[in-house]
C-alpha cells in the first residue's frame, strides 16, 4: 500500500529526510517512530499528495480536520467523495456505537468536546472504509483511559475493514496498538519490524531518548533483577510472569 522510494526533503538547508524508503504492506499497520520535529508533519503531507485517493489523513490537532460547517455536513461530504451510500441513516446507526449524541453533529466542531471530536473521526473511518489511514500523533493528548479507547477502536474498526494504518509520532507509548514499528533517525529508516522485535532494541531507542511503553520499561527492569525472565507488553503479561516466578 505505501511504497516509498528513496524520499529526500531539506528545509532551510537542514536535510530532514535522506533517501527514506518505505514499503507497508496492504491491511498492516504500522507506527513510524522519529525524535520531536524529526520530520512528522513532513512525511504525513508527503504521503497525503502521494495516496490521497480513498485515504483519510488525519492531523495531530483532530479539530482541525474538520471543515468550518456543521459536522453532519462534512461527514456527508466525505462519504459522497468516497462513494458511500446512504450515509445518512448508517451514521445515525453508528451514533449509537459510539455512545455520540446524534444532535451534537448538528453543532460545528468547534462546539464540542475534543475526545467527542475523536469518536466522531472513528464512526468516519467505518462509515467510509478507506483503504488507507494515517495519523499525525493524532489521539495522544488525550487521557490515558481515552487513549485507550481511541486506539482500541482504530485497531478494531481498521482491521475489521482491512484498512492499512501508519501512526507518525515521536511517543513510542501506543506503538503496541500497532503490528509493526519503524524508527527514523536523521531522515532514515534504521530499525523497522514487528513492535515487539523492535522495542527489544533499547540501547538505539534510548540513544534517541525515547520513552518505552510503561509495561515494556517495567518488565526490563524486573527482567534485569531476575524477577522475570523475558519481557511484558501488557499489564496481564507482566502480572502472569511475575506469578509464573
Amino acid at each position: 500500500m505505501i511504497n516509498l522510494k528513496k524520499f529526500n526533503y531539506s528545509y532551510d538547508n537542514h536535510l530532514i529526510f535522506n533517501n527514506l524508503s518505505l514499503d507497508i504492506a496492504v491491511g498492516s499497520s504500522a507506527s513510524l517512530v522519529m525524535s520531536n520535529s524529526g520530520g512528522k508533519t513532513t512525511l504525513f503531507n508527503a504521503l497525503k499528495e502521494k495516496y490521497s485517493k480513498d485515504s483519510l489523513f488525519f492531523p495531530g490537532e483532530i479539530k482541525s480536520f474538520y471543515e468550518d460547517d456543521l459536522i453532519i455536513n462534512h461527514l456527508l461530504k466525505v462519504a459522497k467523495a468516497m462513494n458511500v451510500k446512504g450515509a445518512h441513516d448508517f451514521i445515525s446507526t453508528l451514533c449509537e456505537s459510539y455512545y455520540i449524541k446524534e444532535e451534537s453533529l448538528y453543532n460545528k466542531i468547534t462546539e464540542i468536546s475534543d475526545f467527542e471530536a475523536a469518536k466522531i473521526s472513528l464512526l468516519l473511518i467505518e462509515l467510509t472504509k478507506p483503504k488507507l489511514i494515517v495519523l499525525d500523533n493524532t489521539y495522544l493528548f488525550y487521557r490515558t483511559r481515552e487513549q485507550d479507547y481511541l486506539f482500541s477502536k482504530l485497531k478494531q474498526i481498521s482491521e475489521s475493514i482491512d484498512s492499512t494504518v501508519v501512526y507518525l509520532t515521536h511517543n513510542l507509548k501506543n506503538t503496541l496498538y500497532f503490528n509493526d514499528l519503524g524508527v527514523i533517525l536523521d531522515g532514515e529508516l534504521i530499525l523497522y519490524g514487528t513492535t515487539k522485535s523492535v522495542l527489544k532494541e533499547t540501547k538505539i531507542i534510548e540513544d534517541m531518548k525515547l520513552a518505552l511503553p510503561f509495561y515494556v520499561n517495567l518488565s526490563i527492569n524486573l527482567k534485569l533483577y531476575k524477577l522475570i525472565e523475558r519481557i511484558g507488553y501488557s499489564n496481564k503479561e507482566v502480572g502472569d510472569l511475575l506469578w509464573k516466578e
